[in-house]
């Protein structure tokens, strides 16, 4: 409903501290509809414990797809359902 809505967002898991606000980096780095992390160990991995999302035509088809497929695979990893 987010991206629906036309808002553009940031979600990051509990487990993540900031040294210093990503929002500044955000702004400066525009060209995005995703910006996902990548996993320390293999930043070509996407890790969805951190993204962000520019509410567009693009994402919201992105996330219509998305919580489609994990309705109709319930059983799915998210961060898999993610990248497919």
């Amino acid at each position: 409903d987010i991206v629906e809505r036309g808002y553009n967002f940031l979600f990051y898991e509990m487990d993540i501290w900031w040294i210093q606000s990503p929002i500044k980096v955000l702004k400066l780095q525009n060209n995005f509809d995703v910006a996902v992390s990548g996993h320390q160990d293999n930043p070509n991995a996407p890790n969805i414990g951190f993204y962000a999302v520019r509410s567009n035509e693009r994402t919201k088809e992105f996330f219509r797809q998305l919580f489609h497929l994990l309705e109709i695979r319930p059983t799915v990893f998210d961060q898999f359902a993610f990248t497919e």
